[in-house]
């Protein structure tokens, strides 16, 4: 009964799974000691050493079976993935050492840095320096009914409501995050960097091609792809309409 019975799939299934190498993890059931994560009915949120978010991790595994990890050290959105959530054998066997990796597939690793920043000039490249040392704060995060986190975070005196959620798309589930901006000081110079790859090419609709996946962002100000340390950026001007500004991003792998 497996992916609807067909061979074929199946089969292909498997050789993508062995397209992973020594990185591809053990199938569900083959690991007997293993404690899985499952998301059914409501989000889960998982805080412990997840590799790839650091030591302060805040892993949000969802029934969509698309599922975020956040670096609360960091204050950026750390990776994203599809399939399996987490295996919590390592951290709630023993002594609980160790990082412990996502259960599943399609890892997503996000850009490492800051998410907002202001530049002065628009080649001004974009702030290495850790998040704490720019004046970001995390404030921790507000669940909904079904445990849903906003992330809460601020950038000097900017306030910033993260919230990434599972959706369900025709192809395969995805991740769509909603920025809600404020401050008493509105900012001209304010910019959200999306995404940095290789190489980034804009598509029809607000989506842009990202590698090998696609991206697309709702916003009041048109996205600028630049080049910056031999990478591509895509950055997009925050507009404030009074205090606030909203921001849509939507992964689809």
């Amino acid at each position: 009964k497996v992916l609807d019975g067909t061979a074929p799939t199946q089969i292909e299934a498997i050789w993508t799974y062995l397209a992973d190498g020594p990185k591809a993890t053990l199938p569900l059931g083959m690991n007997k000691s293993s404690i899985p994560l499952v998301p059914t009915e409501e989000a889960i949120i998982y805080r412990n050493f997840i590799q790839g978010a650091g030591p302060r991790a805040i892993g949000v595994g969802y029934p969509e079976k698309a599922h975020v990890a956040f670096d609360a050290n960091e204050i950026r959105l750390a990776m994203i993935w599809q399939g399996a959530f987490m295996d919590a054998r390592r951290h709630w066997t023993d002594r609980g050492v160790g990082f412990e990796p996502p259960m599943g597939d399609n890892i997503m690793h996000l850009p490492t840095g800051v998410s907002f920043f202001v530049l002065a000039q628009p080649d001004e490249a974009w702030p290495t320096k850790p998040a704490k040392d720019l004046g970001y704060k995390f404030r921790g995060y507000r669940l909904s009914d079904d445990q849903r986190p906003t992330l809460l975070y601020s950038f000097n005196d900017i306030k910033i409501e993260d919230f990434p959620n599972a959706i369900e798309t025709k192809a395969s589930p995805g991740i769509r995050r909603t920025f809600t901006v404020t401050t008493d000081n509105p900012i001209d110079k304010l910019y959200y960097r999306a995404a940095v790859a290789d190489k980034i090419e804009a598509d029809k609709d607000g989506w842009f091609r990202i590698n090998d996946w696609r991206m697309r962002i709702e916003s009041d100000a048109t996205p600028v792809i630049r080049r910056s340390a031999n990478k591509s950026e895509l950055l997009v001007p925050v507009r404030f309409k009074g205090n606030s500004a909203k921001i849509v991003q939507e992964y689809v792998w």
